[in-house]
């Protein structure tokens, strides 16, 4: 008890949902990228490998061509990069995806300190090196509203891209041509191919988009969250982003909604941490939360398979019978 009393006034704060916002910012963008992936069917678990490469060449960007901008682009190009690699092997050479994605995670992973060592001689952290970091953005007039300013401004502008990302991600799905001949290529190949879609064209693409977003939530990671680059600094953000994509079955409403719920409870498990409380339980928590989550949406499935197979029999019985009644 004397534990919830400690953390209830902590939750119910402004500042409890500014961090909520700020710790989601790369779940988000993460789960765009997977809701992309999942509407092309093309889910890979390589978006882990795509922050980390991004945080390293973003953040070692910046220093290098002593521009934010000029990071922030060889960041994105680095994640298309690992996109494109990836989507080559799966799509052209049609190898298998679960290991091609441990594979390509494991090679970046030691890729990424590889490269510090090599042009900054560290393998730990790139904190020796001076480089640029996305400013803070306070928003006009709502960043003197009380509570809600404390809330919604102060953030990284990369938040604000994250939030643009949600409507990006469903306009690109659901109101673009292009977002037709995705969801036509993840539903049915063979179907969008007679109509004369490329489909292997059309999955890169969705890789590339992905790529774009994945390198968008690395950058955060080193260029936000913190002003440098550290190993395995995604430490399995990426695997949670691809939870809630999973969760809302690849749509990004949704998807902003489940990240935010897995930011939640990270938030929380920091605040246990802060309280005291056994540590190792309060990291389990947004695992936790992803396990449950995962399960409650594959019984759903499930429930809805079953129930549409039995009205299918259904209506083939009623068929026969009223053949029979004729």
């Amino acid at each position: 008890m004397n534990l919830i009393s400690q953390l209830l006034p902590l939750i119910f704060s402004a500042n409890f949902l500014n961090t909520v916002i700020r710790v989601s910012t790369p779940l988000i963008l993460c789960a765009m990228a997977a809701c992309i992936g999942k509407q092309a069917n093309v889910q890979t678990i390589t978006y882990e490998g795509m922050m980390l490469f991004s945080a390293l060449v973003g953040t070692l960007g910046t220093s290098y061509t002593n521009s934010l901008i000029g990071g922030v682009i060889i960041g994105l190009i680095g994640s298309v990069a690992i996109a494109l690699i990836y989507g080559y092997f799966n799509i052209y050479l049609d190898t298998y995806d679960t290991l091609l994605g441990i594979a390509m995670n494991n090679f970046v992973n030691y890729f990424t300190v590889f490269l510090l060592f090599a042009l900054i001689g560290r393998k730990a952290d790139s904190s020796t090196v001076v480089s640029y970091s996305y400013p803070t953005i306070n928003i006009p007039i709502i960043e003197k509203i009380p509570v809600i300013g404390t809330i919604l401004s102060g953030h990284s502008l990369v938040t604000y891209i994250a939030i643009l990302s949600v409507f990006v991600a469903h306009f690109i799905v659901y109101k673009s041509t292009l977002g037709l001949r995705i969801r036509s290529v993840g539903r049915n190949p063979e179907s969008a191919a007679s109509l004369g879609i490329d489909v292997r064209k059309t999955r890169m693409i969705s890789f590339v988009i992905s790529g774009i977003f994945a390198g968008f939530a690395g950058e955060f990671m080193s260029m936000s969250y913190l002003s440098f680059f550290t190993k395995g600094m995604v430490a399995g953000r990426g695997f949670i982003g691809i939870a809630a994509s999973n969760l809302a079955l690849g749509r990004p409403l949704l998807g902003l909604v489940y990240a935010l719920m897995f930011g939640v409870s990270q938030v929380i498990a920091n605040q246990l941490q802060m309280l005291q409380f056994t540590y190792q339980f309060a990291n389990m928590i947004p695992y936790i939360v992803t396990i449950v989550g995962l399960c409650i949406t594959g019984s759903a499935e499930m429930r809805k398979e079953k129930m549409g197979g039995k009205a299918k029999e259904d209506k083939k019985k009623d068929k026969k019978q009223k053949a029979e009644a004729e």
